[in-house]
């Protein structure tokens, strides 16, 4: 039997490997970006149907890719990953909030896979009845 093709792509800004092991079981063509740089770049040059995003991308906090979402446009549905506390991270998900983002239930750190992949395949089942 033949997998379902891929959907567009996630972009992911944190753990590389893991998150785009685990976009590709949930049927995703996974993008990774190494830095905050590279995902600024990338989201900016390439519509995805979904994005995950971890709090610390080095230098940079991930409000200010939040930001630069917003000043984007993106439509795409964001998943944060996170190993803040949880008042740091309802606080962030409040902000992208108010910025008119789709932030979906955040994943905490260490990443919760089957919590990834669950949200991955119901908004994969959602890109789906969209489209039909």
């Amino acid at each position: 039997m033949d997998a379902d093709p891929p959907v567009q792509g996630v972009k992911v800004a944190c753990r590389i490997t893991i998150i785009c092991r685990t976009a590709t079981k949930a049927g995703f063509a996974p993008v990774g970006a190494g830095s905050y740089e590279e995902a600024a770049k990338l989201v900016q040059e390439t519509a995805f149907d979904c994005i995950t995003l971890d709090l610390s991308l080095g230098g940079h906090a991930g409000i200010e890719m939040l930001r630069h979402l917003w000043v984007l446009g993106c439509k795409a549905p964001i998943i944060i990953v996170s190993g803040c506390d949880d008042s740091t991270c309802r606080e962030t998900v409040r902000i992208g909030k108010s910025l008119n983002l789709k932030i979906l239930d955040p994943v905490p750190k260490p990443v919760d896979l089957e919590m990834l992949r669950y949200s991955l395949e119901r908004l994969k089942a959602e890109i789906e009845r969209a489209a039909a």
